[in-house]
């Protein structure tokens, strides 16, 4: 299974003591390994071609998916390497964590048929692991070597820039692609536990977990369920006061957002109450309203089942209860084609408020595998994509496979160990959101807009409730 860790970190102007940051943190902090300077060292040869590239730029986003980029307490920087070291970014260049994923996917692909780690690895010293370039003092960082191709030049030089860069208090990660032998991963990695060797560059993914879980500012932090007394406060936060750290959702004016819902027989009230806070934080920034954003729910198990449509819920305060008031939908079977069909047929229409002059984003969060073949799940998707939706997929215990061919793009995809790691891919998804379905037309005022047409009848509520439960 995939990991993702959860990064919590917080900036300042000015340096401070650990101690000092934590105290601006609200809620539980880790006692150590707070902040992350974190450096990827990337070489690939010529053999690696653009869809191959692509793994590695799905593995660097998927390390950082948790990562607080945006209030400061975590920097990213990335070297590329053949001969020498070229920088692509340093630690300063980015502070959101929408750019750090925009400047990763718009990497260019460097064949290098030449390969010099160590002056990678000096590179990653030299060029940005400096206080001048970002680097802080009281800051432990890393560098993550991704390549697929041993030193060609250099190899005497490796001992004495590791050795440099370990005694400058960084400590370095190995992963190799298609390594004869591990004696070259074993010079450059910190110790011998912090090396991989993967046949292939599509293996990317299954190595996070293990490189995350040693990284040990990568853990997660444990989420609470949110008592009864305690939803006002919960309300406070999500309905009168939403935060617009997501500035991404500024360039998006109107979307309609669907979310694709399974959870399995052994999903539990508290593993369910992780769905419904992870649909709050991706529309926490969102604009809600008839000519804004519209948010409709699709339930699937064996048959799929309309939750409630885009035109129940029009404001943000009937959005939030509705979400928090979802009843357990679980089901034995994983149908995936029943819930892209229920979405295309029965929300995707005029009736269910679908806007034909707004862009579709449709994210799917599933905790088992689907019971339908590749070719059904590439069909369906196919399907909805052909009336224009983009598609986003959350895995919880699912094979990443799965989900890289559910979602319209393989780096749209995200997997989590379990349930309370969800709150880590709100940001990613809403900046994708933007980057897949573009900014609006501004130009359009609200009143030449088409009405949204009236609900003949309920949809949510305990006739719903009932509904979802007899499936």
């Amino acid at each position: 299974m995939k990991f993702f860790g959860f990064f919590s970190f917080c900036r300042g102007d000015k340096k401070t003591s650990r101690q000092e940051r934590n105290a601006q943190v609200q809620g539980p902090v880790h006692t150590e390994f707070n902040a992350v300077d974190l450096v990827f060292l990337v070489h690939t040869s010529h053999k690696v071609d653009s869809q191959q590239y692509g793994h590695y730029k799905t593995f660097m986003l998927h390390v950082l998916s948790a990562a607080d980029i945006d209030s400061g307490w975590v920097r990213v920087g990335l070297v590329i390497y053949g001969s020498r070291g070229f920088v692509a970014f340093r630690l300063t260049d980015y502070s959101t964590k929408g750019s750090v994923a925009k400047a990763i996917r718009n990497l260019p692909l460097r064949r290098m048929s030449l390969a010099n780690v160590a002056a990678g690895i000096d590179s990653a010293r030299v060029e940005i692991l400096t206080p001048d370039d970002g680097k802080r003092e009281d800051t432990l960082s890393f560098v993550i070597i991704v390549t697929d191709s041993e030193s060609t030049h250099g190899a005497k030089s490796i001992e004495t820039s590791v050795k440099l860069l370990i005694e400058a208090g960084t400590k370095i990660y190995a992963v190799g692609i298609g390594f004869d032998n591990e004696t070259e991963l074993k010079r450059v990695a910190s110790s011998n536990q912090d090396i991989s060797n993967l046949r292939s560059v599509e293996e990317l993914s299954t190595k996070k977990e293990a490189l995350l879980r040693k990284i040990k500012a990568l853990e997660s932090r444990p989420v609470k369920d949110v008592p009864r007394d305690k939803e006002d406060s919960f309300y406070d936060a999500h309905v009168k006061s939403p935060q617009k750290s997501d500035a991404y959702w500024e360039d998006v004016r109107r979307v309609d957002l669907t979310f694709v819902i399974h959870s399995s027989k052994t999903c539990e009230e508290s593993q369910f109450a992780f769905y419904k806070k992870y649909m709050l934080d991706i529309i926490r920034g969102a604009n809600i309203g008839p000519h804004e954003t519209l948010v409709g729910v699709v339930n699937y198990r064996r048959s799929g089942v309309l939750v409630f449509p885009f035109n129940q819920y029009l404001t943000r305060l009937d959005l939030v209860h509705a979400i928090m008031r979802l009843p357990l939908l679980c089901g034995k079977v994983s149908n995936f084609s029943a819930g892209m069909d229920t979405t295309r047929k029965k929300l995707f229409t005029r009736k269910s408020g679908d806007r034909f002059y707004v862009p579709n984003a449709v994210i799917v969060i599933t905790d088992s595998n689907a019971i339908n073949t590749q070719e059904e799940i590439e069909v369906s998707k196919q399907q909805l994509e052909n009336v224009g939706a983009k598609i986003f997929a959350m895995g919880i215990y699912v094979d990443f496979d799965e989900l890289m061919t559910i979602a319209t793009d393989p780096t749209d995809a995200y997997a989590a160990y379990y349930a309370a790691l969800l709150f880590l891919g709100p940001s990613f998804i809403v900046h994708d959101i933007g980057a897949r379905v573009g900014p609006n037309d501004q130009t359009q005022s609200n009143d030449s807009l088409p009405a949204l047409p009236p609900i003949t009848q309920p949809v949510a509520g305990d006739q719903t409730t009932s509904a979802i439960r007899q499936k």
